[in-house]
């Protein structure tokens, strides 16, 4: 089973983290990936935008950031049972809201739609530009589709006020 951090940096822990985590599992686990060792961290604006600058020389901050462990070489064990650490995901909650109502989705489908995204980076996955009918984000948005019944809700809790 993949080993999976959750944090939480700049704003109160969510009551739905659990429901993230085993998200992520099975996203993880369905991506044939039940070895992988990683951190899912979910903040504020002002959390994100630091990084964004100082690892994007980006001014603002962003949806999500995905730092990979082993861009350029491998660094798999040489027992593919072994765990692997492969990177870290960041996501701002702020963000995600602000998106949501930009996209008019649910904040709960686009906090989905970016988990799933930085998952796609950490398998090595890269998109020039935002053309969601081809490569990545195509396959992005046909995961979203296919893992769309998994709550991180209960029907009667809100998300992201």
């Amino acid at each position: 089973m993949a080993e999976i951090d959750l944090i939480v940096e700049g704003i109160d822990e969510p009551r739905w983290i659990a429901r993230v985590q085993a998200y992520l599992e099975t996203l993880v686990e369905e991506q044939g990936e039940a070895n992988w060792e990683m951190s899912l961290t979910l903040c504020d604006n002002s959390y994100i935008a630091e990084l964004n600058e100082e690892y994007r020389g980006k001014e603002g901050p962003t949806d999500v950031l995905t730092f990979v462990m082993d861009e350029g070489e491998s660094t798999f064990p040489d027992d593919p049972n072994l765990p692997h650490a492969v990177g870290d995901i960041i996501v701002s909650l702020e963000k995600v809201k602000e998106n949501a109502e930009n996209l008019t989705v649910s904040p709960e489908e686009e906090l989905k739609r970016v988990i799933l995204h930085g998952i796609l980076h950490l398998k090595g996955m890269t998109h020039e530009g935002y053309d969601w009918n081809t490569g990545m984000l195509k396959e992005q948005e046909e995961l979203l589709v296919k893992y769309k019944d998994i709550r991180l809700t209960e029907d009667n809790e809100t998300f992201l006020d």
